[in-house]
């Protein structure tokens, strides 16, 4: 019934419904509350109305007794009722907005107000009368109960029968308390019965849209735990419309697809069957890409190691005769060292004699490197007295021009004096005297000290070139300690040199003894490479056989012949490149190798 709506709908159903009953529920409730409601203020007003009818109708009864007292007993002396008939309670009231109330409420009492009218007129007109026509102390008052017997009483009855008629046409036409509260249960009824027969339908309708959605739920959870086992055989087929229906078609499609090309995919390359072929359906299909990429690496791993098969048989017998070779090339070797150790052994003797040579001369050299940087620190020790010596004579030619000043002023002092005599006259010849002799002994002293400072000048002049030679001749003394230092060094890396060659020749024996087991060794090893090399094509042709069991992309595998390689130009292949991942490419180089032929061994 539901199948073919979509979920959407089925909730839409479902709310739907319950929500129409509950509206439903709703509007049966308002209404019957509102009937309720109109229902107790009609019994309020009818009740109303009967109860101010009735009490009008006592108190105009009491009116009656009042007249019929003021009548006949002589204790009441005055009548107080009223006479108005417009003033009075009935006429307040129908005179008054009440009776037009009354007449809205119940239309049906209209006709019987309008009769009431009159007899209320003439009651309370009969009662002017009485009062007008009673005489006090009369006991019988004959007129006065005429009056009242004959038109007061009867105008009363008339107004009691139409107030009972009113109040029956109110009886008959407002409903009563028992017709209320009989309305009130029928509504209540009413609603209890809607709101079971919504509560069923909505229990149906749950249980019918649930079982619509849990059923095939079920199927899916139980198609996919058996997928997960690894049992794709399972099918919905599920013939609806709505979004179950829709994803058990996209499940049962996807079983089909992983079925027919997944599974079928391994079943092949667990086989060895490499041809097998899957389309992704877009750059996001992982699985049928993943599948698609171990197929394509698979042809392409296998085609090459079925390639590098066939390769390594051919390099077996290629190594075969390379182990030949280097065999019988190691016994040649094995002589030719021979003959190398005897040179080098008569080398070695020289190489030792030209190493003590030197050291004799690295010794010699080094004493006349200490006897020439001997005699420069003497030079160099009378270049600074002679440099001292030059200090002090220049000294000396300071104090001689002090002394020559000294004799300049006396000389002028004693001609002041003279001067001072020769105006003293008489007095004075004695100090002239005087005074002539200090400026002689002045002239003297200056004469002498001018001598002095030439000479001293003179023997400055040949002590500064006493230091010129001297400092040339220490330069030169330098300069030869210098060339004895360089000499003495060169003799002694002579020396070291012809140690280190002595020492590297000792070397290069013990290596040729090396050289000589190593090659008495590689003729074992040469003879073992070969019987491994047979054995490494016996295990080549059972690799070739094993992987015939592939067949991959594009027919059987054909193999193909490798192109021999000569053995006299076979050199070491590179290591074998690391592990790659699927589809991945060699981004790296071989390690270069260093391969030496027998022009290079001469280097050595």
């Amino acid at each position: 019934m539901f199948d073919n709506l979509k979920i959407g709908s089925k909730m839409l159903v479902l709310s739907g419904g319950i929500l129409a009953l509950l509206l439903l529920i709703v509007i049966w409730g308002f209404v019957g509350l509102s009937s309720t409601a109109d229902n107790g203020v009609e019994v309020a007003q009818g009740s109303k109305l009967r109860s101010e009818l009735q009490e009008l109708e006592i108190k105009h009864l009491g009116w009656a007794h009042a007249v019929r007292d003021f009548i006949g007993n002589p204790k009441v002396n005055e009548l107080k009722v009223g006479l108005d008939h417009t003033s009075c309670a009935f006429g307040k009231w129908y005179y008054g907005e009440r009776r037009k109330q009354a007449e809205e409420i119940l239309p049906q009492i209209k006709s019987d107000l309008q009769k009431i009218e009159e007899p209320h007129r003439l009651l309370h007109a009969s009662g002017k009368k009485i009062k007008s026509l009673y005489i006090p102390g009369d006991k019988l008052n004959t007129e006065a109960n005429a009056v009242f017997y004959g038109e007061s009483q009867p105008n009363l009855r008339q107004m009691q029968k139409i107030f009972h008629s009113i109040i029956s046409t109110s009886e008959e036409h407002i409903m009563s308390d028992t017709e209320m509260v009989a309305a009130a249960n029928s509504s209540r009824t009413g609603m209890a019965v809607i709101g079971a027969i919504a509560a069923v339908v909505g229990i149906i309708l749950s249980i019918l849209i649930t079982r619509s959605l849990t059923g095939p739920m079920r199927h899916t959870v139980h198609m996919i735990e058996a997928m997960e086992q690894g049992k794709i055989k399972d099918r919905l087929n599920l013939n609806r419309k709505d979004e179950i229906g829709q994803m058990a078609g996209v499940m049962d499609r996807f079983a089909d697809s992983l079925e027919n090309e997944v599974v079928n995919s391994l079943q092949k390359l667990a086989s060895g069957d490499l041809t097998f072929k899957i389309s992704p359906r877009g750059p996001d299909d992982s699985i049928r890409s993943a599948i698609m990429q171990v197929g394509n690496d698979l042809n392409s791993i296998i085609s090459q190691v079925q390639s590098a098969g066939m390769q390594i048989n051919s390099a077996s017998g290629q190594v075969a005769d390379s182990s030949q070779t280097l065999s019988q090339g190691a016994t040649e070797t094995a002589a030719s060292l021979e003959e190398i150790t005897s040179s080098m052994n008569e080398l070695a003797s020289q190489t030792t004699t030209n190493a003590e040579n030197a050291s004799t001369a690295n010794q010699l050299a080094g004493d006349a490197s200490t006897a020439a940087e001997n005699g420069g620190r003497q030079m160099h020790n009378m270049v600074t007295a002679m440099g001292e010596i030059s200090e002090a004579s220049q000294s000396i030619s300071k104090i001689i021009k002090t002394i020559d000043e000294i004799a300049f002023q006396t000389n002028l002092l004693a001609l002041n004096a003279a001067v001072e005599a020769a105006r003293a006259g008489q007095h004075g010849k004695g100090f002239a005297v005087v005074a002539e002799e200090v400026r002689n002994l002045a002239a003297r002293s200056a004469k002498a000290a001018s001598e002095t400072a030439e000479l001293i000048e003179g023997s400055v002049e040949k002590t500064k070139n006493g230091t010129q030679i001297a400092e040339a001749t220490s330069a030169a003394l330098e300069e030869i300690v210098g060339g004895i230092t360089k000499v003495t060094d060169l003799v002694a890396e002579i020396a070291a040199a012809s140690n280190e060659q002595a020492q590297g020749i000792s070397q290069i024996n013990q290596g040729l003894g090396q050289i000589d087991q190593a090659v008495q060794q590689n003729t074992a090893t040469a003879e073992e490479s070969a019987a491994a090399a047979e054995e490494l094509s016996s295990q080549s042709e059972q690799m070739k056989h094993m992987l015939s069991r592939f067949t991959l992309a594009g027919g059987q595998f054909q193999f193909a012949s490798a192109p021999a390689v000569p053995a006299s130009t076979a050199r070491p292949s590179p290591a074998p490149a690391a592990s790659l991942g699927w589809g991945e490419t060699p981004t790296h180089k071989p390690k270069p190798s260093i391969q030496l032929d027998d022009d290079d061994f001469g280097k050595y």
